[in-house]
């Protein structure tokens, strides 16, 4: 599942995302495109925000990028 679907089922907005984890809302954006991945740190702290196994972000079958 993409990460943007379950942060908007979480009615967060990406700029809440940032504010509650403690990155910049630029840095959400380009995890969920897929850009960049986030600290072991970041992923603890994202996934239990919303609510999924943070080893999700590390795992090559799920995908949590934006697709066109």
């Amino acid at each position: 599942m993409q990460l943007s679907i379950l942060r908007t089922k979480k009615e967060i907005t990406q700029e809440q995302l940032s504010n509650i984890v403690g990155c910049s809302e630029i840095y959400i954006r380009k995890i969920e495109a897929g850009e960049r991945l986030p600290s072991v740190k970041l992923a603890k702290k994202i996934a239990s925000v919303l609510e999924f196994d943070w080893t999700k972000f590390f795992d090559d079958d799920e995908n949590f990028k934006e697709t066109g």
